[in-house]
């Protein structure tokens, strides 16, 4: 099932906001909604999702703008 443009887009901003309102921990439930997103573009598959958050992070810290940032 294709998540894009659908309703269960949502699910991990909710996720994020949730999870920081209920522990108040910002990063971490940031990072969990990061994850809960990479879940659901990888169709629930573990393996294909960690390859593809860290594909997305690395090329995002090739470009000299987005480092500047951090």
């Amino acid at each position: 099932m294709n998540y894009v443009k659908t309703g269960w887009a949502l699910l991990p901003p909710i996720i994020a906001i949730i999870w920081a309102l209920k522990t108040k921990e910002v990063y971490l439930s940031l990072f969990i909604g990061v994850i809960s997103g990479t879940l659901l573009l990888s169709q629930f598959d573990i393996i294909k999702g960690i390859d593809l958050l860290f594909d997305t992070f690395i090329q995002c810290l090739s470009q000299s703008t987005h480092i500047s940032i951090l």
